[in-house]
């Protein structure tokens, strides 16, 4: 469960930032790891930080 807490705690930050200002970054793209969840706003790390998987598996979300 350590992995489901640290993603969950990055989902709480990227909500809270769209509460504050919802505006402010309605044209942000959005990279989530396949395997935990891990979302990124702009760019897909290399490998997930959490579980390792490789950045051409990330889903893009815009």
């Amino acid at each position: 469960f350590e992995y489901a807490m640290s993603i969950e705690m990055i989902h709480a930050k990227l909500f809270k930032k769209a509460l504050d200002d919802p505006g402010a970054n309605a044209d942000a793209v959005y990279h989530i790891c396949p395997e935990c969840g891990h979302t990124v706003m702009g760019e897909a790390p290399k490998k997930c930080p959490y579980c390792g998987v490789d950045a051409s598996k990330f889903v893009e979300v815009s």
